[in-house]
């Protein structure tokens, strides 16, 4: 999943955009969202405007579906803890705030390439180690991932998860696997970096952005009218 977000921020059509002014305007709106804690308008009107946006950047809603089970799982589990102590509408509201802010941090990621956001952080020499530990990150999470489909792939063509029983024992050997196998290639990566000169700094290719202004402040009102939304309902 991670790999497919990665390529469709690289193919998308606002992929050369600045990053920082992309984190000010989508980023912005869970926040605003996360203190509308009683009204479900705030949460339903930025979802539908950021699916439309989503059709308008032809930014694929399959991927999105994908992304959104995992968190739709936790969201329905908290949700049930609160509508059994405060009623059946907190509980919408959870889950309505949830999936909208996660539409918002979807649409961001599906339209930022992570690595840009590292690089123009790292211009700010306040940040910049955030910015290489991110980098590094991004790169290990790749391996993970890479690591449990591999396994998960080994398992599954030996039958490992067809019963119950299976699908128990070899969830936690997979685990195992995946911790083992990651770090293992972490290290090998390790030492190929400190063979070519590396000594813990991180080096960011320099790139040019359009910074449209327009976008900027369509996104400043956009979320200004959400924390209005937020506050009257």
């Amino acid at each position: 999943m991670l790999r497919e977000i990665a390529l469709l921020s690289k193919n998308s059509r606002i992929s050369g955009w600045s990053a920082v002014y992309k984190l000010a305007v989508f980023l912005t709106t869970p926040v605003i969202l996360s203190f509308d804690r009683d009204g479900l308008a705030s949460s339903l009107v930025n979802f539908g405007v950021v699916i439309l946006t989503m059709r308008s950047l032809k930014v694929p809603l399959e991927s999105y579906i994908r992304f959104t089970k995992g968190l739709l799982l936790f969201l329905i589990l908290g949700s049930v803890s609160v509508s059994l102590e405060s009623g059946i509408y907190p509980g919408l509201v959870l889950v309505a705030r949830g999936i909208s802010s996660g539409a918002s941090i979807y649409l961001f990621s599906a339209t930022t390439p992570i690595d840009d956001l590292f690089w123009e952080l790292s211009k700010k020499q306040s940040v910049r180690e955030i910015a290489e530990v991110g980098s590094s990150m991004l790169r290990l999470s790749f391996m993970f991932e890479d690591e449990f489909k591999q396994t998960k792939l080994a398992l599954e063509s030996r039958c490992g998860f067809t019963t119950l029983r299976g699908r128990v024992l070899n969830t936690g050997k997979l685990t195992g696997a995946v911790l083992r196998g990651a770090l293992r290639n972490w290290r090998e990566m390790e030492h190929s970096l400190k063979s070519r000169g590396y000594r813990g700094r991180i080096s960011f290719k320099d790139r040019e952005y359009i910074r449209p202004k327009a976008f900027l402040i369509f996104g400043t009102l956009y979320n200004l009218a959400i924390a209005f939304i937020a506050n009257k309902t």
